[in-house]
């Protein structure tokens, strides 16, 4: 799941909160949910949601830049531990494999677990996810593909661009760049390989 994907952050939230299960952020999805909306539950503001910090994230934890995205967690990541053995909702990386192997092996937390494979069919492909596919497969996990998109409506851009207040749109990866001149005077339209250069 991507973690700019605000909608399916908010439908495993309400998913969690139906079910009795915590929410389990990664430290990337707890910082994007706290700089870009606080309408969504997040580690700061809610019980119901705590904080993993990958070991990749970890090992980089000493260094300066990392700091002011991990110390604002670091109450919440104590309790992580005790959330992992209860019934919980996590979202997941390709990079974050080791956790997951050490969880499902060392900690036996992943006894009863599946995961749920989000992202387009075409990233099956490319190496790094086939790997980390067979890998999950070769732990014993359970593997459903349930892929929506992740896409953005004009209305939904709307909404980011009124939160964030831009300096600059720009639209990428669109049929209609055009289209989001409707919805914003900072649009910046670009044509491939077009440099644009940030002040």
């Amino acid at each position: 799941m991507s973690t700019t994907n605000i909608d399916r952050v908010t439908t495993l939230t309400r998913v969690a909160n139906r079910t009795g299960k915590t929410f389990i952020h990664d430290i990337l999805l707890s910082n994007v949910l706290r700089l870009v909306t606080q309408k969504i539950p997040n580690a700061l503001n809610s019980k119901k949601v705590q904080v993993f910090l990958p070991s990749f994230i970890y090992l980089l934890k000493d260094k300066e830049e990392y700091k002011q995205y991990i110390e604002p967690y670091k109450e919440k990541m104590k309790l992580t531990g005790k959330a992992l053995h209860g019934k919980f909702i996590m979202n997941v990386r390709i990079s974050m494999l080791r956790d997951i192997e050490k969880l499902r092996l060392k900690s036996k937390v992943l006894d009863n677990c599946c995961l749920i494979y989000s992202l387009w069919d075409g990233y099956k492909e490319e190496d790094e996810y086939k790997q980390f596919l067979s890998r999950i497969a070769e732990l014993g996990i359970d593997i459903i593909s349930l892929h929506t998109s992740g896409h953005a409506d004009y209305i939904a851009l709307k909404q980011v661009i009124d939160i964030t207040n831009p300096e600059a749109v720009i639209p990428i990866h669109t049929e209609n760049k055009h289209g989001i001149k409707q919805y914003t005077d900072k649009a910046v339209i670009l044509e491939d390989g077009e440099i644009y250069e940030v002040k």
